[in-house]
């Protein structure tokens, strides 16, 4: 989208360019579990006589260096989100010189003219930021760091495409002209590579790939996400003789027997997934009652699946296994979203609904079923019909276990107050083939996709009985 405006602003000590439109651009996805909105590019340069990269690649320095920043969109703006590890993230792209101009930078480079002198601003005009990114950006290093100018906060989220952008020594020449707050030629701003210390540069994302077998099952998970070897972790196996019966108010639904304006079906990568939308003036179905202190809203439902009829659901009664089980997700609504939700221990009720080999196909579950064979690669997705979530729900509402306990899949937070129904909903083996046909990030076939049970480590599963 090309904003509505520009302005380029010699701040002293770079030269700054920010925008102006209704809808800022943002940011989200790899590593970003959260939108992050754009603030602000910069560059940084050396001297006729100087390179000046920031970071450099395997010693190399390029000419120059290009600065996308963004700040969390739930933090409002940098210098609240520099409160924050994740606050920041910041796009670079590195700069060599070439024989012909860079016309995608021609805008900023005609600017520079108009503001050599320190603290002036001038309009320039407006194109796409995605002119300023490298043809390939699929191929990046990302590290956590910090600003590289004061206060130097240590906030960043620091990706840097391997392929670099280029301009013409003449476009690198009208950086040398700007000048400082003193009146000299503003040249180096780069400042000096700093220790790595015990921080790891990784070549590509830093979330680490996990899968449910080899070395990226579960019993490595612990070793790439600390929280996944914590003390409340879940799925657990539910002893029967050992529940504590505890009597609780009924839930209340809200807007569960709504009919979504749209409902979309992904393959994760590991496992398939369905959010929706509602109708304009619709609220979000969510859910209280049940024992919960307050309202929790739906953020998505997922499977979990097995290799046959014998195993798939995460939970276990009495040590035994059904052939899948259905998790719905919600966050207290007082959180806004799912991702601050995690951050709080009482952030997040989910559903658990096991699943039952039945020998007919269960209706309620064609409309996934039949999206299936659109996501079968990870990382898409597919429009399917809508139904009302309370279709999912299994007749008796009323049974059900419940305890303290986490996330099934990393990062493991353990936040998350569990509600295993006691009463499954029905599935066919087909439909349940159906599931074992979706691929993982690798390619390989998603057989199976459930965490082995954890250590209960004292902790009490209550059952509720109408």
């Amino acid at each position: 989208m090309v904003p509505s405006s520009m302005t380029i602003r010699n701040t002293g000590h770079t030269a700054e360019v920010t925008l102006q439109q209704t809808l800022m651009p943002t940011l989200m996805g790899g590593d970003l579990l959260a939108p992050y909105t754009f603030a602000q590019f910069h560059f940084h340069w050396g001297s006729p006589s100087t390179l000046g990269s920031e970071h450099t690649i395997d010693g190399k320095r390029y000419a120059a260096e290009l600065h996308v920043v963004h700040y969390k969109t739930a933090y409002g703006n940098v210098s609240a989100a520099s409160s924050y590890s994740d606050g920041l993230t910041v796009l670079a792209m590195l700069i060599q010189i070439g024989e012909d101009d860079n016309l995608r930078l021609q805008s900023v480079i005609d600017g520079l003219a108009t503001i050599h002198e320190a603290g002036t601003t001038n309009h320039i005009v407006p194109f796409p930021l995605r002119e300023l990114l490298p043809e390939n950006v699929e191929n990046f290093y990302s590290y956590l760091g910090s600003l590289t100018i004061p206060p130097c906060s240590e906030a960043v989220i620091w990706t840097i495409f391997k392929e670099p952008i280029t301009m013409s020594m003449n476009q690198m020449s009208q950086f040398f002209k700007l000048l400082t707050e003193e009146n000299t030629p503003l040249v180096d701003t780069f400042r000096p590579l700093q220790p790595l210390g015990n921080r790891t540069v990784y070549d590509g994302s830093m979330t680490p790939l996990w899968g449910y077998e080899g070395l990226i099952g579960p019993q490595y998970w612990p070793k790439y996400f600390p929280l996944c070897g914590g003390s409340a972790q879940s799925p657990v196996n539910i002893v029967t003789k050992t529940v504590q019966p505890v009597s609780q108010l009924p839930f209340v639904f809200t807007n569960f027997d709504a009919t979504p304006l749209t409902a979309t079906l992904e393959n994760n990568g590991h496992a398939a997934d369905v959010s929706i939308t509602m109708a304009p003036g619709v609220a979000i179905p969510s859910l209280s009652g049940g024992g919960l202190t307050d309202q929790y809203t739906f953020a998505q439902l997922h499977f979990h699946w097995g290799r046959n009829q014998d195993e798939g659901s995460e939970h276990t009664i009495n040590g035994g296994r059904y052939p899948g089980e259905l998790h719905i997700v919600t966050y207290k609504t007082q959180y806004s979203t799912l991702t601050q939700a995690l951050n709080y221990n009482d952030g997040v009720v989910v559903l658990g609904i096991f699943l039952k080999a039945a020998p007919e196909d269960n209706n309620v579950l064609s409309p996934i079923i039949a999206g299936l064979p659109r996501v079968l690669n990870a990382d898409t997705t597919t429009t399917i019909p809508s139904f009302p979530l309370q279709n999912l729900l299994p007749g008796n509402i009323i049974n059900y276990y419940r305890y303290q306990g986490s996330l099934t899949t990393p990062t493991c937070n353990q936040v998350v107050s569990w509600t295993v129904f006691a009463q499954p909903i029905p599935i066919s083996l087909a439909q349940l083939a159906a599931f074992r046909t979706l691929h993982d990030e690798t390619g390989q076939l998603i057989e199976f996709n459930f965490r082995p049970v954890q250590p209960l480590n004292g902790r009490t599963v209550f059952m509720t009985k109408g």
